[in-house]
């Protein structure tokens, strides 16, 4: 079982529960010393920024679902990479976790419909209102 940070689309019960049948959500967590960012691909990822936050969930995801999640964020094809974090749970509780970072993090436009979903998780999460106002600057313009 392993500790899994999402912070973009993933943090979507549904979604998670198609590509991901067994994991657990744990509840909300943040990323300290990092910022949300779309990048070039068109979704999510963070970057280092000292005294920012990212808003996110925490999954318990069983080894199966995290090779599921590996496949879907094209680890293969080096779109995404994994890294080692802390983050800091509901209870204030620093403790590892793995997350999925854009591997060309230069600064993107979301593909359509990406970013509002990221913002209906961020408000199903009640996540800070700041925040989520921070995650809804990321919609483009109709």
């Amino acid at each position: 079982m392993v500790a899994y940070f999402a912070y973009g689309s993933n943090m979507d019960r549904m979604q998670m529960a198609d590509r991901c049948p067994d994991s657990v959500v744990v509840g909300p967590a943040t990323l300290p010393d990092h910022a949300f960012r779309i990048a070039t691909g068109g979704y999510a990822t963070v970057v280092p920024s000292p005294s920012d936050a990212v808003h996110g969930v925490l999954w318990h995801l069983p080894e199966t679902d995290e090779a599921s999640l590996d496949a879907y964020e094209d680890l293969a094809s080096d779109f995404y990479r994994k890294i080692e974090c802390e983050v800091t749970d509901g209870d204030g509780v620093r403790r590892p976790a793995m997350l999925y970072v854009a591997s060309d993090p230069t600064p993107g436009r979301p593909v359509p419909g990406y970013q509002e979903k990221v913002v209906a998780a961020a408000i199903e999460h009640g996540f800070p209102a700041p925040y989520v106002g921070q995650l809804s600057g990321w919609i483009p313009p109709r």
